[in-house]
């Protein structure tokens, strides 16, 4: 294993002599940044290499086609290799990245296309295409929003199945070509909380948490991007510490553009600076964020699918605010083990008040949230849903084989 993989959050499977089956070949904006250096981490990365784990115990080598500055091929690990193609990063380097990559993998070689972006202009019938989300739900329209649906109908046709990740992409597809006939091609697997990764779930959920004595952390732990709903809480954040003087708030705001726009922003509201916190953590302090914090908002605007950052601070037992946009609902149950909300301060100010200020309905989402992020977003779940789809699709029987002594 090399140093990069060490650093990844993601285990990976240990392989004594390298796999000797058949390639697999893996489409990807990047899994490595694009000097090839060292692996980025987010949800796409995470679900590239739990599958890579699962193709490699299963004997089938993987590469993985990323874009790329320059030209480069790196060894990840024993069994996964990485390709660099050179490429703009922006939405026009996507196609031509998508024939560049073509021309490199064997004819008939099985084809994995982690974004349904990556299956346009050309796709292979031997292929899947993973969909992470409806993106196109916010400030798009004209031309841009015409050709995002053009690509998703082009990938779900032309590709031996779609792996989804939530409900809200098949019900989209299926009241927009109600005619389409492509309902077999569809499998829902949502994403997944891995405890090799996490640790061990806390004897007492984070709802039930106060830190420095009674103090209460309220954390958004999402990117600071306007569709991730950054501007919701910024604007909810100072009546709620007005309301509650008890109330902390952490903004773990990760690889967002808008950090000191929210800076700004808390400042000009008048909130003291000792009671909010911006900050970027690696990967290896997410445990300590979450089991600190009471409540977690997810106030997603547009453009989500299975958050991780739902499922993961329901790991913990997190008291989760979420909005009902894209595949949340199918995270949190309003009232069972989370708080559903349209997407609007006023109502996120409510969930938040609510939850401060009835601690023990707070306690038991909590603890209701730590049972579904165990038993319905486990990686083992994960493992057996996603196998069979791709080994049929790819025509992989070695997989299911090896899924099944597993």
């Amino acid at each position: 294993m090399t140093a990069i993989l060490e650093r990844s959050p993601v285990r990976t499977t240990s392989v004594r002599t390298p796999p000797s089956g058949e390639a697999v070949h893996v489409l990807a904006w990047r899994l490595l940044d694009y000097d090839g250096r060292e692996v980025t981490y987010g949800g796409l990365q995470r679900w590239l290499l739990a599958l890579a784990d699962l193709l490699v115990a299963a004997g089938h080598p993987v590469v993985v086609h990323q874009r790329a500055n320059a030209a480069f091929e790196k060894e990840l690990s024993r069994g996964v290799t990485v390709v660099g193609h050179r490429a703009s990063a922006r939405a026009w380097g996507s196609p031509i990245f998508n024939v560049k990559v073509h021309r490199a993998i064997p004819a008939g070689a099985p084809v994995v296309y982690m974004v349904e972006d990556l299956a346009w202009p050309t796709c292979r019938a031997r292929s899947i295409v993973i969909q992470h989300g409806i993106w196109w739900d916010g400030e798009y329209g004209g031309l841009k929003l015409r050709m995002a649906e053009h690509v998703a109908r082009h990938a779900v046709r032309n590709t031996a199945a779609t792996v989804c990740v939530d409900t809200n992409f098949v019900n989209w597809f299926r009241a927009r070509w109600p005619e389409s006939g492509l309902d077999d091609r569809f499998a829902v697997v949502p994403n997944f909380v891995d405890p090799a990764q996490w640790g061990p779930q806390p004897e007492i959920p984070a709802a039930a948490r106060t830190v420095c004595g009674d103090r209460m952390v309220v954390c958004f732990p999402r990117r600071s991007e306007p569709r991730r709903g950054i501007w919701l809480m910024a604007e909810a954040t100072p009546i709620l510490a007005r309301r509650f003087p008890s109330l902390d708030f952490r903004f773990v705001v990760g690889s967002g553009y808008h950090t000191d726009a929210l800076r700004k922003k808390l400042n000009e509201s008048g909130v003291d600076e000792a009671r909010w916190t911006t900050e970027v953590l690696p990967f290896d302090r997410m445990r300590e964020a979450y089991e600190n914090s009471a409540i977690v908002t997810v106030p997603t605007v547009c453009g989500e699918g299975t958050s991780l950052s739902a499922i993961e601070a329901m790991y913990f037992g997190c008291a989760v605010v979420a909005t009902w946009v894209g595949g949340l609902p199918n995270v949190v149950r309003d009232g069972v083990d989370g708080v559903l909300i349209p997407p609007s301060a006023e109502a996120l100010v409510d969930a938040v008040a609510r939850l401060v200020e009835r601690p023990a309905h707070r306690i038991e989402l909590g603890r209701q949230a730590m049972a579904t992020a165990r038993n319905a977003f486990g990686i083992e779940r994960w493992r057996a849903s996603v196998t069979p789809v791709v080994a049929r699709a790819l025509a992989l029987p070695a997989l299911v084989e090896a899924g099944v002594r597993g």
